[in-house]
C-alpha cells in the first residue's frame, strides 16, 4: 500500500504550507484556507507575504525560508500571526520545517496550531 501525501496533506485537520524560498506558496490545504476565512485557490495564488503582517518580512537581501529559520532559531518554532481575509490578525504557533525540492531549490513546509 503505498501512501499519497498529498492527498493526506489536503485533508489534514492541521494548517500546512509549503513555501518556496521567494515566498511563493506551493501547497496548502483546506485548515489553512478555513483558517484564513479564504478559498483555497486564494491562499495558492498569494505569495506568503500578503499571509504575513509586513513587520515579519524579511529584508530585500535575505530570502523567506533562511529568514524563517533564522527567526526560529534552533526550536523551529514562532509564534507570529496571519492576516485573515477581515485583515485581522490569526494569532498561531508555526512549526517549521526547512528543506529543498529534488532541484536545490529551499523550501519550508509549515503547520500553524491556532493558538
Amino acid at each position: 500500500m503505498g501512501f499519497d501525501f498529498e492527498a493526506f496533506a489536503a485533508e489534514c485537520p492541521s494548517a500546512l504550507i509549503i513555501v518556496a524560498d521567494d515566498g511563493a506558496v506551493l501547497f496548502a490545504n483546506r485548515a489553512l484556507a478555513s483558517l484564513l476565512g479564504l478559498g483555497l485557490s486564494e491562499v495558492t495564488e498569494r505569495p506568503l507575504s500578503a499571509l504575513v503582517p509586513s513587520r515579519l518580512h524579511p529584508s530585500s537581501d535575505i530570502r523567506w525560508v533562511r529568514h524563517l529559520v533564522e527567526q526560529a532559531g534552533p526550536a523551529r518554532r514562532l509564534e507570529w500571526p496571519l492576516l485573515h481575509r477581515a485583515r485581522s490578525e490569526v494569532q498561531v504557533e508555526w512549526s517549521i520545517l526547512a528543506g529543498h525540492d529534488s532541484t536545490g531549490r529551499a523550501l519550508a513546509q509549515i503547520t500553524f496550531n491556532h493558538r
